[in-house]
């Protein structure tokens, strides 16, 4: 998957630090990031090349990163800002990763610029990742959303889907979690909603971070009770069942669902 990125070391611990010229640098403008392309390699900008203020976001096998906290006057006209999914896939793959992730830690501090409580502008804590109001006291720190990916089973078939609008491949089934329940209760809940499947002997299987939602993806296997399908026509345009030898052969397994996908095919699961 895509955060798998060894022999690389992610680390977000936060520590109140200031960059050297040579650390990397993250800009952001509408919700993108400034990348640098070399052949078929992609970069960072170095601290060091602009003046500008910046705050610390993690390490990876000790190269560190910062946060621009201000888009240089340079870079404002600049073409190359990439969002989620132009990263996605993009080598050297620890520096996608951590591309993707401090972008996602960007747009956070850009949605927490005002306080929720009593709307003053927030100001970032010295000493963790967080936001701190100077007028209320409200602490905010990063909003991670808990999102379900299952696969379905009867016997030897699996359950797969297609979303009403956007993404044009099959996938398996997946919500947010709701207030009050438990990610179990999300299984049921979401499997049941969009497909009319109840189902039983739900298990674990992985998980992964999703920065293109604020997500964190946790992958489920589970069997139906039933096979009857109704689908949510708002939430999915095609729910099929299919055998091992029907499943289509994964172009990669950088996301969850591929990977949960192509492990069905191989008999995995």
């Amino acid at each position: 998957m895509f955060q798998t990125i060894d022999p690389y070391v992610f680390d977000n611990h936060f520590e109140p630090r200031t960059p050297s010229p040579e650390d990397q640098a993250v800009f952001l403008k509408d919700r993108r990031v400034f990348v640098l392309r070399d052949g078929d390699r992609i970069g960072l900008p170095k601290c060091g090349e602009y003046d500008t203020a910046y705050t610390y976001l993690f390490s990876v096998s000790g190269i560190r990163f910062f946060l621009g906290k201000e888009l240089p006057d340079a870079l404002k006209k600049a073409d190359s800002f990439w969002g989620y999914r132009d990263l996605f896939g993009q080598r050297p793959e620890w520096l996608a990763f951590a591309a993707m992730t401090g972008l996602q830690i960007g747009c956070w501090y850009e949605d927490s610029t005002f306080c929720g409580r009593c709307g003053n502008r927030m100001a970032h804590s010295p000493t963790e990742r967080a936001m701190i109001c100077p007028h209320c006291g409200r602490t905010v720190y990063p909003r991670i959303n808990p999102v379900i990916i299952t696969a379905v089973r009867d016997g030897e078939r699996l359950l797969l889907t297609k979303y009403a609008r956007g993404f044009d491949r099959y996938a398996l089934v997946a919500g947010f979690a709701e207030v009050g329940e438990t990610i179990e209760e999300t299984v049921k809940r979401e499997v049941f909603e969009e497909t009319g499947v109840h189902v039983k002997h739900i298990s674990f299987f992985g998980s992964q971070p999703w920065p293109h939602s604020e997500s964190l993806l946790l992958g489920f296997v589970c069997d139906a009770q039933d096979t009857s399908i109704t689908l949510q026509r708002s939430e999915l345009s095609e729910g099929i069942w299919v055998t091992r030898e029907q499943v289509p052969v994964q172009e990669n397994t950088l996301s969850l669902t591929s990977t949960m996908i192509e492990a069905f095919r191989l008999g995995k699961i």
